[in-house]
């Protein structure tokens, strides 16, 4: 998946998105990037990063077939709120040490439960992380957070990505 936030950092979100024939599918930071690309004729899985932020938006997200990130318990509220025609892909995003975004690992099991019992969420479940240093290969913190990102999402389904 190419990750093509903030028009793909400089150099045009539609002309790289055209350019990436290869690439599975791709990562933007907001809704209305998402909805560019679609707009565009985009067909490929399309991930938004921060997820939705009002009820508002979860249909949106749905009739667009686009992917949302849950990194946060209040999008969960606004799920259960929200109205859809048709279940959403759900990346849930786990806090291993990044500190940005994501849910507590003592938190996964019930908010992964909470969304495979959800009519709303197509399954299963994807589960991700986001390191905090990765670039650094001599930090140790990357190793600690791929054991607490491999204890947490241990005995679920759902594709894996760090």
């Amino acid at each position: 998946m190419a990750v093509i936030k903030a028009d793909a950092y400089g150099h045009g979100v539609l002309a790289v998105a055209k350019a990436l024939t290869a690439a599975d599918g791709f990562a933007v930071a907001r809704l209305d990037e998402a909805l560019q690309l679609r707009q565009a004729g985009i067909k490929k899985p399309i991930l938004v990063l921060t997820g939705f932020a009002l009820t508002s938006e979860v249909p949106v997200f749905a009739d667009n077939e686009l992917d949302a990130v849950v990194h946060s318990e209040h999008q969960l509220t606004l799920l259960d709120k929200a109205r859809v025609k048709r279940p959403l892909t759900i990346w849930l995003k786990i806090n291993t040490g990044m500190n940005r975004l994501g849910i507590d690992p003592s938190w996964v099991d019930d908010v992964y439960n909470r969304l495979s019992l959800s009519e709303k969420v197509r399954q299963p479940i994807k589960l991700m992380t986001h390191l905090s240093c990765a670039d650094d290969i001599d930090n140790q913190e990357t190793e600690r957070q791929i054991t607490i990102f491999d204890r947490t999402v241990d005995g679920k389904n759902g594709e894996q990505s760090i």
